[in-house]
């Protein structure tokens, strides 16, 4: 575990998103792993941050996630690579972290939904899309370590790290509860639309 951590936190594994997920540049993405990511601007100024882990020039460890997840005990097919590019710049249906950041980033960043397949699945539209691709550029930075089993890291990094965007496994943290009502509050508004 104590590895685990020291390559999630050490300074110069920390990457911005659109140079880690260059085609060919880190061979180990295509593997099975924990990633974090850290963020300079908060999307939300009420995330408490007093317990959170932080960089040095002030990028705080805001979500832990893990590839692949465990779906029915079997693990899924993606990887580091798939994960942290839907995360990036997928649609916010398969991310938890990229849907709570629309979620947060809304306003702010005059982000639109649409209906999706499912009506009370929204998505974001293309610009809104590319304008939190955008944000994430300009504020986060992620790192990762390879691991066959991940699953098995992932609730104890969680809570060691008390990364206030996870919701698995975090019902603990203070933001918790502000957080799923905000999403919640935000998905339904956009279903109406």
């Amino acid at each position: 575990m104590e590895n685990i951590v020291k390559q999630l936190t050490s300074r110069d594994r920390l990457y911005p998103p659109s140079y880690a997920l260059k085609k060919g540049l880190f061979k180990e993405l295509d593997r099975r792993g924990i990633y974090a990511w850290f963020f300079k601007e908060l999307p939300y100024e009420r995330i408490p941050t007093g317990e959170c882990y932080y960089t040095e020039d002030g990028y705080f460890l805001l979500y832990i996630g893990i590839a692949p997840s465990l779906i029915r005990g079997e693990p899924s097919r993606q990887n580091l690579r798939r994960r942290l590019r839907l995360h990036y710049f997928g649609n916010i249906q398969g991310s938890t972290l990229r849907k709570s950041l629309a979620c947060l980033l809304k306003d702010k960043l005059s982000l639109e939904f649409r209906e999706g397949v499912d009506s009370r699945r929204p998505k974001l539209t293309r610009d809104s899309r590319h304008r939190l691709t955008k944000w994430l550029d300009k504020n986060a930075l992620i790192s990762w370590t390879t691991e066959d089993e991940p699953w098995l890291y992932e609730v104890e990094l969680i809570l060691k790290f008390k990364t206030p965007l996870n919701l698995d496994c975090n019902m603990h943290h203070p933001f918790y509860r502000e957080l799923s009502k905000i999403r919640t509050r935000v998905l339904a508004e956009a279903s109406k639309t």
